[in-house]
């Protein structure tokens, strides 16, 4: 039996280097790190606790940017800091995970895990692809407009996870060769369109719903689903309409009928509607219009927990199903970046930096806007978007607060710019979904990225300052 042997002939502390270098990079930043916590309030104005959640802040964001741990185990990393350097006393520190916002996204994470385990959710892709897709241009907007809808109750990186397949059974079925445009365009699609309808509503993704529970939590103020469908909704149409523009004129998809009958095939394996996709459809439903109609009386929260219920309640899915689909992680992510949020302010350091920093600048409502939106955009095509809002929203609403602008602005400033990752496939899962098709390169997704980033800006900008006075939400 022949066997081939490679032996890599670099120096031995080169190869040290290479396998160990997350290590040595934890292991000088940890070096580091216990060296600034050592120093006695070095910083004039800001008191001893407040130096501590100041350098404990900076090293998360630099951990959250490397992504050299887990999202999840750095803000878990984060709260043990916290209560270690008694930043905040222990029990008030820990209190922060009990907040409504967790038990949201838990609730939004299992209601969207059973409608998938029941296959409801698959169902509705295949026959809406199967039967609206016979030209290829038709293919690529349908992919794009069936992401977009369906990420408005589910999850950016579900829709993405969920019609990857498909897509690539579509393309098997087409003979679609690495870099076809047919191809290249339908995951632009897919990605593109998860990414832009996943910001409209509270279900597309757990940003929204966790800016808006530090915006709760810090001024009491709630937006319901309905107020956020109303106010962003338009906006991310916007997106739509350009996205749809560029896709047409960049594809230049020839036109010609396309044979789908493995996608038909694929409807018929399904079998009639079950029993458990009844359920689920009809629990659905139910939960969407307890969220637009009484998410201000009931608690959005409350509605989604009680629904997540009733999936066990009749019979629809067991645990084990729905426990394999609910990213754990990320729920774990979400209460250490409240945690940070809220210890940023109570121990002072937001005050003290609008203070000495920010005051001087004196920035009206537009402008802080446009610098947020730009800054929200730019970070989140490197770090996570929760991330993104995690750091973000405790200064902005601070700054509001200390010149009395609507606080509300601040969620929707953060949260819908942050969620617009559209360059690079370690933005958002979506697009790393994508981009793992092999259809499109990664020049070709910053290039076309870029233009929807700018346009996404823009229309943001334009449509915040010309559409939300309507709303009651000024700017200016």
């Amino acid at each position: 039996m022949d066997t081939n042997f490679h032996i890599d002939t670099r120096p031995l502390p080169v190869l040290f280097l290479l396998k160990y270098k997350a290590f040595l990079f934890l292991l000088v930043l940890g070096g580091v790190f216990l060296h600034l916590m050592s120093l006695q309030s070095p910083i004039d104005g800001l008191t001893q606790q407040g130096y501590f959640a100041l350098v404990i802040f900076v090293l998360s964001v630099i951990l959250w940017v490397t992504n050299v741990l887990p999202l999840a185990i750095t803000s878990l990393l984060v709260m043990g800091l916290l209560s270690t350097y008694q930043v905040l006393d222990n029990d008030t520190i820990y209190s922060f995970f009990g907040d409504s916002a967790i038990f949201f996204i838990l609730g939004a994470f299992m209601i969207t895990a059973a409608v998938s385990s029941t296959g409801l959710s698959r169902r509705v892709a295949y026959v809406v692809l199967g039967r609206f897709g016979r030209t290829p241009f038709r293919i690529v907007l349908n992919v794009f407009l069936l992401a977009a809808v369906m990420s408005l109750v589910m999850p950016t990186h579900a829709v993405a996870a969920l019609m990857y397949p498909l897509l690539m059974e579509i393309a098997k079925a087409l003979n679609l060769k690495k870099g076809d445009r047919l191809g290249k365009f339908m995951f632009f699609a897919l990605c593109w369109g998860a990414v832009i309808g996943g910001v409209a509503t509270f279900l597309g993704g757990a940003r929204n719903p966790l800016a808006v529970g530090m915006l709760q939590s810090r001024t009491g103020i709630e937006i319901g689903f309905t107020q956020w469908f109303v106010a962003v909704g338009p906006i991310a149409l916007g997106m739509m309409l350009f996205a749809v523009v560029l896709l047409h004129r960049a594809a230049k998809l020839k036109k010609r009928t396309l044979d789908l009958s493995a996608v038909r095939q694929e409807i018929s394996l399904l079998g009639k509607f079950t029993f458990n996709e009844a359920k689920a459809a009809v629990i659905l439903i139910v939960t969407l219009y307890m969220w637009v109609f009484h998410g201000s009386t009931v608690g959005i929260a409350n509605i989604a927990l009680i629904s997540a219920a009733m999936f066990f309640v009749l019979g629809a899915v067991t645990w084990e199903e729905m426990a394999r689909q609910i990213n754990w992680g990320t729920v774990f992510m979400y209460g250490g970046a409240i945690t940070l949020g809220k210890s940023l302010t109570g121990s002072g350091v937001l005050e003290w930096l609008l203070e000495t920093h920010l005051v001087s600048l004196q920035l009206g409502p537009l402008v802080l806007f446009m610098l947020v939106a730009a800054a929200s955009i730019i970070l989140t095509e490197g770090i996570s978007n929760a991330a993104v809002v995690g750091m973000l929203m405790p200064l902005v609403m601070e700054y509001s607060a200390v010149f009395g602008f609507d606080p509300r602005l601040s969620a929707y400033m953060v949260a819908v710019p942050s969620g617009l990752s559209f360059m690079f496939p370690m933005g958002t899962p979506a697009n790393a979904i994508a981009y793992s098709s092999g259809f499109y390169t990664l020049r070709e997704s910053a290039i076309y990225g870029l233009i929807l980033n700018l346009a996404a800006w823009a229309i943001f900008v334009l449509m915040a300052a010309l559409y939300w006075p309507l709303l009651g939400l000024q700017l200016v």
